[in-house]
């Protein structure tokens, strides 16, 4: 009996090899995000696990907490929300989302964003 070869998708690393939240794709840049929601403040928290860590005052209930992540992504990259996509995770915590544009761009302002959350801590 054959065994079926496991597909890997060439766009997104295997969760077990990836140590950064990010990686480029040809529309722009994937950002794996672990999502807090029902906090007490919208925040980026920093990197834990190989997933850029944000926290939201929005419940997760009714895609409110996915339509602030959405709006607060839009708000720290310079985006429209149309060039932001989620792609998984929609009823889970941890999230994968497509920031479509100039990938140089996209990398410079999560730089920008990491280092100014670790000038704050």
């Amino acid at each position: 009996m054959a065994s079926k070869a496991s597909k890997k998708n060439t766009a997104t690393p295997d969760r077990s090899t990836r140590l950064v939240p990010f990686c480029q794709c040809p529309e722009g840049l994937l950002l794996f995000v672990a999502l807090k929601p029902r906090a007490s403040r919208n925040a980026l928290l920093g990197i834990y696990n190989g997933k850029l860590k944000i926290s939201l005052s929005a419940p997760p209930v009714d895609n409110q907490a996915n339509e602030a992540l959405c709006h607060w992504l839009a708000q720290a990259f310079g985006l429209s929300k149309s060039n932001i996509e989620l792609l998984s995770g929609h009823n889970a915590r941890h999230k994968k989302l497509l920031l479509r544009g100039p990938y140089a761009q996209l990398l410079e302002r999560l730089h920008k964003l990491l280092s100014e959350k670790l000038e704050k801590t």
